[in-house]
């Protein structure tokens, strides 16, 4: 999961990744990277809700995503 994290962060300073974009163009960007053709978009999305809840760099742009679901409590049982 941390290169996801890593890869994350790198297309928001690079600007592939970005507020007010859909969650499918994050999907599509990760699948460009050969690496991450196999990673399915639960996994992006665990990384993201990570970063949100840890307060990595970029959370706040995260937040912003279109189609981004917060998990702000993930030990609760439902």
């Amino acid at each position: 999961m941390n290169n996801i994290i890593g890869y994350i962060q790198r297309g928001i300073k690079l600007d592939k990744i970005y507020g007010n974009q859909h969650f499918a163009d994050i999907v599509k960007y990760f699948r460009e990277i050969p690496r991450f053709k196999k990673n399915s978009k639960e996994d992006i999305m665990m990384a993201m809700q990570r970063m949100v809840r840890a307060k990595y760099k970029g959370y706040r742009t995260i937040e912003l995503i279109i189609g981004f679901i917060p998990n702000p409590n993930p030990n609760s049982k439902r």
